[in-house]
């Protein structure tokens, strides 16, 4: 009785290639949204804080990277800067009374991470699922190259 071993070993080494071309060709950037300190007034969303974690998974370092967030039209932004937060470079209205809120960033070396804090308020309390849309992050990976990335989006929920 003979035994082949070719198949799992040609599986394991597909396997390792997938990985490794995983490792080569991920986007080096992750954006992650969350929201904290969540003002629930009237049974409803009165206010929040959202945080943008910016981490670098690379050992390069990125250079010149805007990181624009939209946010809903039934929300306003809080003017005042959190400690050890990045002040936002731009603040626009768009269409549908969107808000874009823009930071620049010069470079993110590598492994590091920035955290981009600040508040919204509601302009009414929002009873059930409020969303976040998807915060996104342009940069220059190395010579030549432009990049983008998008965050997660978050849903904020009163739970009824």
């Amino acid at each position: 009785m003979t035994v082949s071993y070719r198949t799992p070993t040609v599986l394991l080494i597909l396997a390792l290639l997938a990985v490794a071309c995983y490792l080569i060709y991920r986007n080096p950037l992750i954006l992650n949204k969350s929201a904290s300190n969540v003002t629930i007034h009237e049974c409803g969303v009165s206010g929040l804080k959202i945080v943008l974690v910016v981490k670098n998974l690379g050992n390069t370092v990125l250079k010149d990277i805007e990181v624009t967030d939209k946010v809903p039209s039934i929300t306003s932004i809080e003017k005042d800067v959190e400690m050890g937060s990045i002040k936002p470079l731009q603040i626009m209205r768009g269409e549908h009374g969107h808000v874009f809120v823009k930071w620049k960033l010069s470079e993110l070396e590598g492994k590091e991470e920035r955290h981009i804090v600040y508040k919204v308020k509601s302009k009414l309390n929002v009873i059930g699922t409020m969303e976040l849309p998807r915060a996104k992050a342009t940069f220059i990976a190395g010579p030549g190259k432009k990049k983008t990335s998008y965050s997660n989006t978050y849903r904020i929920s009163t739970g009824e």
